[in-house]
């Protein structure tokens, strides 16, 4: 979920099918938002409205990868039965394309969610080991490279003070 800046594997296994929206922005543009917000390190529940874990948003892009589209579709495909928005793929003798529901109604545990990045990285041998945290640190990085203001950065990440970023690139730490 590199556009909506999600921390790494906290909560990962809590999400459900209800806590991201679509909505249309002034410009008709479609986006991703998370709707509903889980306690995490920094936001424990007892913060103010306006303080939420993040403000990031997967818009619409022109092309049949749009991610969008993709997670629409995703959504879709998903067994109504279970409510968890990471579900157990069918095994692929019982998966045909043309199915109304691609998954079982069995949620995909917390260890394996956990995990995944880093075993991509395995399976792909990649040249380092790369972990879900690691979809957060590029992204923060990348708004730093693109001259976003660190507050900006934040309210988009949820970090909670300018310190706790500045790790993630090398603009910030200057």
């Amino acid at each position: 979920m590199f556009h909506l800046i999600r921390r790494g594997r906290e909560n990962l296994r809590l999400l459900t099918k209800q806590s991201f929206a679509i909505k249309t922005d002034a410009t008709g543009r479609k986006f991703v938002y998370q709707a509903a917000d889980k306690l995490d390190k920094n936001h424990r529940g007892h913060d103010n409205a306006d303080d939420s874990p993040g403000e990031g948003r997967m818009y619409e892009q022109d092309g049949p990868l749009c991610p969008v589209m993709e997670f629409e579709l995703y959504l879709a495909k998903l067994n109504p039965k279970q409510s968890c928005l990471w579900q157990k793929p069918k095994a692929k003798e019982h998966f045909k394309e043309t199915d109304e529901v691609w998954y079982c109604n069995v949620p995909v545990g917390k260890n394996t969610l956990g995990t995944l990045m880093s075993r991509i990285s395995k399976e792909l041998e990649l040249s380092q080991t790369y972990t879900n945290h690691c979809i957060r640190t590029t992204a923060v990085s990348l708004l730093d490279e693109c001259n976003f203001e660190a507050r900006h950065i934040m309210r988009v990440s949820g970090h909670k003070s300018e310190s706790s970023i500045r790790s993630y690139s090398r603009r910030l730490s200057e």
